[in-house]
């Protein structure tokens, strides 16, 4: 996992890599839903639907520093 100097996140798996990008969708998606809701209810579900697309991210994100971790201890225990 590489954090260039912006804070931006980059997955070293693939599979990550590609959670991010489709969470980041639902996300912008919802930033568009946004002013196209009608009513106070509406626009807690999209609120709901963002909070929950951005905690998974995060989980991603820490799931994947600790198989980080682990590979790395797997690769210097074999040499």
């Amino acid at each position: 996992m590489a954090t260039p100097s912006d804070g931006a996140v980059t997955p070293s798996c693939s599979l990550a890599h590609d959670l991010l990008n489709k969470l980041t969708a639902i996300m912008a998606q919802c930033d568009l839903l946004l002013p196209e809701s009608t009513t106070p209810a509406d626009a807690q579900r999209v609120h709901v639907i963002q909070d929950l697309a951005r905690q998974i991210a995060q989980r991603v994100v820490q799931h994947q520093c600790t198989l980080d971790e682990i590979l790395r201890g797997k690769i210097e225990r074999v040499r």
